[in-house]
């Protein structure tokens, strides 16, 4: 796996770019996976509801009781699950358009500032002027960041200074020149991620996280890597003195000359 390095010398690791599949080989594959999650989340919501019928029973034994509600608990969590796979087949159905960065990204500020809310987080919002086009799926522009977002507010918690920060750049190289990327930039406050640990936290079902976390099925990055490739974009990591940065590459409408 090789690194990028921006201009300020930030060494970033990208994610891993799997082939998923083209033609008739995707499309049956792609069915069995969301017929499986489909049938497999209807079982769990099965187990939710018979478990509550049960529950409204004032004679059902106190043990029985405990066991019953163990059981609607891992059926929530099944569904959850099926919910973020379901996010990963959908994925090749990204419609690509042109998109004015400085006019989108400020109707997403709202939802960015509620997501950092909810985590009891601010989130510091600066968007660059006279951003060139990009050739992106606005919806999953924002399914992304909101996984980039969520993972950041959850690194900062316990920090002193829960500093998350969200920016929206023109891509440069070393010598400051105009690349045809515009990079929306999620950082926060926390530990060093080792680079080892960062090349895993891509993989699926790999996860950092405690159990207790709202979202420890360790699909997030992995989820919001196959979103930005799937409208041709890239996500990179780097991680250094207490400072982590996942970073979105999004290719622009037309080559800068």
């Amino acid at each position: 796996m090789t690194t990028l390095t921006d201009t300020s010398t930030e060494t970033y690791i990208p994610a891993p770019s799997p082939a998923l599949g083209t033609g008739e080989v995707h499309a049956y594959y792609e069915s069995l996976l969301k017929g499986l999650t489909q049938r497999v989340d209807n079982y769990s919501s099965l187990i939710q509801g018979y478990g509550s019928l049960a529950l409204m029973d004032d004679n059902v034994d106190p043990e029985l009781a405990t066991n019953i509600e163990r059981m609607k608990q891992a059926g929530e969590e099944t569904s959850r699950l099926m919910g973020r796979l379901l996010t990963l087949v959908n994925c090749p159905r990204a419609v690509r358009q042109e998109v004015h960065p400085n006019t989108f990204f400020p109707t997403l500020e709202r939802g960015i500032r509620q997501l950092g809310d909810s985590y009891g987080t601010a989130i510091a919002i600066s968007i660059a002027p006279g951003l060139p086009a990009i050739n992106a799926d606005p919806s999953r522009i924002w399914e992304c960041l909101a996984e980039l977002l969520r993972n950041a507010c959850e690194a900062s918690q316990g920090m002193s200074d829960k500093a998350v920060a969200f920016d929206v750049v023109q891509a440069k190289d070393s010598r400051g020149r105009r690349l045809d990327e515009v990079h929306a930039i999620v950082t926060n406050s926390g530990a060093d991620i080792p680079e080892d640990v960062i090349r895993d936290v891509f993989l699926p079902f790999h996860s950092t996280k405690s159990s207790q976390a709202p979202d420890h099925f360790g699909l997030g990055l992995p989820v919001a890597a196959a979103l930005a490739q799937s409208m041709g974009g890239h996500i990179d990591l780097m991680s250094a003195n207490s400072t982590t940065k996942a970073r979105l590459r999004l290719k622009t409408c037309r080559p800068h000359m």
